[in-house]
Formats: C-alpha cells, sequence, structure tokens
C-alpha cells in the first residue's frame, strides 16, 4: 500500500476494517503511546468502579 497517494481512510477501507474500527483502535493507540512516554500521567485522575449485577435467564 501507498500512503503518500492514498489517504488514511482509504487505506483502512483496502484494509477491510471499517472507518469506526480503525477510529477506535487508533485512539487506543494514541492513548497507549501517551501513557508510555509520560505525556499522560493516570496518577492525577480518581477512578471509582460501580458493581454491576446480570442475572442469567433460565
Amino acid at each position: 500500500m501507498k500512503s503518500n497517494e492514498l489517504s488514511s481512510w482509504e487505506l483502512v477501507e483496502l484494509a477491510g476494517y471499517a472507518k469506526t474500527t480503525y477510529a477506535r483502535k487508533f485512539n487506543v493507540v494514541l492513548f497507549d503511546f501517551a501513557i508510555a512516554y509520560g505525556i499522560v500521567d493516570l496518577s492525577k485522575y480518581e477512578f471509582t468502579v460501580e458493581t454491576v449485577r446480570i442475572s442469567r435467564a433460565q
């Protein structure tokens, strides 16, 4: 694939990904890069997790 002749979305379509799948994967990679290189510091943020109950229908 020649990226200098095609837009990133055209490359995505040629690779067989949907645009939303590509965008999601791209955002994950950018976030991982930012954490790995210290651009984003998660220690400044506070996270809470709520318990969710799921019942199986029988």
